[in-house]
C-alpha cells in the first residue's frame, strides 16, 4: 500500500499550499492472477485501485459500515441469527441508515466555521471552507447515491455472483 499527501490543488499550480486542505491518495495494488505456486519469482503488480479524499471524506465507508452494523444487529436480534444474509430488505435499510449518517455528517462538516480571505491584488473577499470529499464527491452527496443504491437493492435484491 502506498499513501501520499500531495497537498492542495493550489500547490500543484505553484501557489502556497494551505495545510488544512489536503488531498490524500491511497494506492493499493494486487494481482491474484500472478500467484506462482512453488515459485519464488516476483512479478510487478499490474492492478491498482486508488482512493482519493480531502478533509474528513474518508469517513464515508465507515458511515455505511455503521449503518450495516446497526441494521444487521437489530434484524438478527429480533428475527434470529443470519436473518440479514437471507433477507435483502435489511441491506436496503442499512444503506438508508448509512445515507442518513452521510447527510448529517457531511452537512455538519460543511457548516463549520468558514474563513473570509481578502485577495491582496483585487481587494475582493472570498469565503474559504475546507472541503470534505471522497473520490471528488462531497460527503453529503453520498446520501443521494446511497438512497439510489437502497432503492435498487429494494427492487432487485443484492446482486450475487452466479
Amino acid at each position: 500500500m502506498q499513501v501520499g499527501d500531495i497537498g492542495s490543488s493550489s500547490a500543484l499550480d505553484g501557489r502556497a499550499s494551505d495545510p488544512t486542505q489536503q488531498i490524500w491518495l491511497v494506492s493499493v495494488g494486487w494481482d491474484l492472477s500472478r500467484i506462482h505456486h512453488g515459485s519464488a519469482r516476483h512479478e510487478p503488480e499490474s492492478t491498482h485501485a486508488m482512493i482519493i479524499w480531502t478533509g474528513n471524506g474518508i469517513v464515508v465507508p465507515f458511515l455505511f459500515a455503521a449503518g450495516y452494523w446497526i441494521a444487521s444487529l437489530t434484524a438478527n436480534g429480533i428475527w434470529g441469527a443470519n436473518y440479514t444474509e437471507t433477507h435483502d430488505w435489511v441491506i436496503s435499510v442499512s444503506i438508508v441508515i448509512g445515507s442518513v449518517f452521510c447527510w448529517l455528517v457531511g452537512r455538519s462538516l460543511q457548516k463549520r466555521a468558514a474563513r473570509v480571505v481578502i485577495d491582496k491584488q483585487t481587494g475582493k473577499e472570498f469565503i474559504y471552507r475546507t472541503s470534505h470529499t471522497l473520490m471528488l464527491i462531497p460527503i453529503h452527496w453520498y446520501a443521494i447515491i446511497g438512497l439510489a443504491a437502497a432503492l435498487y437493492v429494494g427492487i432487485h435484491g443484492v446482486p450475487r455472483s452466479p
